[in-house]
């Protein structure tokens, strides 16, 4: 529980600052797509697109159908995480947790798996 609050005040002042979300930095909808994330634990057919997440807690959260394309998600915690659908093109997963994880419909060309 801590250490989601403590994320939530990260994401909320590098949102602020325009700092964390990579290319997205410009686009307000997908900042609050981020917050909703973090604060639903689901984001369902979300564009995240590039966003910035690395060493993130994601354990359990539902990204079904989401745009994770190009994003940084290196050392993220995933285990258990509902991808179905779910485009990961080009993003980095270096070091992620996907124990529990069924990547048979996610989109995952060109991304850099652990």
């Amino acid at each position: 529980m801590t250490q989601n609050l403590i994320l939530s005040w990260r994401l909320s002042w590098a949102i602020a600052l325009g700092l964390g979300l990579g290319s997205c930095a410009a686009a307000p909808d997908r900042q609050d797509l981020v917050l909703q994330l973090m604060q639903q634990r689901e984001c369902i057919g979300c564009d995240l697109g590039p966003v910035n997440l690395p060493d993130t807690n994601l354990a359990g959260f539902d990204l079904s159908g989401a745009n994770l394309a190009g994003a940084n998600l290196r050392g993220a915690d995933l285990t258990g995480a509902k991808l179905d659908g779910a485009d990961l093109s080009g993003a980095d997963l270096t070091g992620a947790n996907l124990t529990n994880v069924d990547l048979a419909t996610v989109k995952t060309e060109g991304a850099t798996l652990p």
